[in-house]
């Protein structure tokens, strides 16, 4: 299983809502968890053959900056 980890900017309340139902509907994730961090909000994700680039652009589509902070 691989862990990615990734902060994304400042977002509504409704933004933050879409970023769960990206996150809900692809099958590579199983497990994935957002919490506030420095100036924006974490997003940690846990899955198998996790396609981060598809994952950052559905965000970004979301008008959402994404940036990856680490991957184990």
């Amino acid at each position: 299983m691989e862990s990615l980890k990734f902060e994304i900017s400042t977002a509504t309340q409704q933004q933050l809502q879409r970023v769960q139902e990206v996150l809900n509907e692809v099958n590579s994730i199983n497990e994935w968890k957002i919490a506030p961090y420095v100036n924006g909000y974490l997003v940690s994700l846990q899955g198998v053959n996790m396609q981060i680039v598809n994952i950052l652009t559905c965000i970004s589509a979301l008008g959402l900056d994404a940036e990856r902070l680490y991957e184990e």
